[in-house]
């Protein structure tokens, strides 16, 4: 199971509003992984971005849309992604409020 996770470049993950923190963590062991894309999971938190940013350095596409939860820690920890080219935060309302769209 682990080493296959190790070996995955790709995560989408949409329309799974039950997925929490744990499962990021768990996540993040794909040390390979260069494209996320979640949408509309309101479980999802800074604290889960800042997980697989730590664990999976070489990302390059970020899609996370309508995510209720993350907000400003996200954009820093984000921010840290050298080889980041692309990054879709559309719909997710803390980030909004923040004046950051």
């Amino acid at each position: 199971c682990c080493s296959q996770l190790n070996q995955l470049s790709e995560i989408d993950i949409t329309d799974s509003p039950l997925l929490t923190d744990t499962t990021f963590k768990f996540l993040s062991m794909a040390k390979q992984l260069k494209k996320l894309k979640i949408a509309s999971n309101n479980n999802l938190t800074d604290q889960s971005i800042r997980v697989l940013v730590k664990n999976c350095v070489d990302l390059r596409y970020v899609a996370l849309t309508d995510c209720e939860k993350i907000g400003d820690g996200t954009l820093k920890c984000l921010a840290g992604l050298k080889n980041l080219t692309i990054l879709n935060l559309a719909d997710c309302i803390r980030i909004s409020d923040t004046g950051i769209k």
